[in-house]
């Protein structure tokens, strides 16, 4: 009979506590989400903090190493009188050019170049010059091409 007691009592229980654990696997996996409202709260935090604080770091300090306060790197004076020799004039456009690449082995002392130039397909060498635009160096990955006096380079396009 002390058994039957037992179950009596431990069966209700076990069947609530196994209840509770699945009501909340439930609840936790319901299809409707809820979404708090944040947007209040922030509009008054917000408000409430007014000016924002700002700071500043003082690098003045000792050097642990060298026992020498920090100094500040002077500013470099740059002489605008120099002039870029490379610089477009605004007058100048170029051609529509296309670097395809290189059409020989790369190993070899000559290396043909497939250029692209206004739509026209150029096979070049290092120092030929075909409407008007001279090849001066490459690469399988870029070519260096001038154009009226004036260098630039252009990257391979597949």
């Amino acid at each position: 009979m002390k058994n039957k007691k037992t179950i009596y009592v431990l069966l209700p229980i076990v069947l609530f506590i196994w209840g509770l654990l699945i009501y909340q696997f439930f609840s936790y996996t319901s299809p409707e989400p809820t979404i708090p409202d944040l947007q209040p709260n922030l509009i008054n935090k917000l408000e409430k903090m007014g000016q924002i604080d700002t700071f500043t770091i003082d690098i003045n300090y000792r050097d642990p190493f060298l026992g020498k306060l920090y100094k500040k790197p002077s500013e470099k004076i740059v002489n605008t009188s120099i002039q870029n020799k490379n610089r477009e004039p605004e007058g100048i456009l170029w051609p529509v050019i296309k670097y395809k690449g290189i059409v020989t082995d790369t190993k070899e002392k000559t290396k043909v170049f497939l250029i692209v130039i206004s739509g026209k397909n150029c096979l070049m060498r290092i120092g030929q010059t075909q409407e008007e635009i001279t090849l001066k160096g490459g690469n399988k990955k870029e070519v260096q091409l001038k154009y009226k006096h004036f260098t630039d380079t252009f990257l391979l396009n597949e």
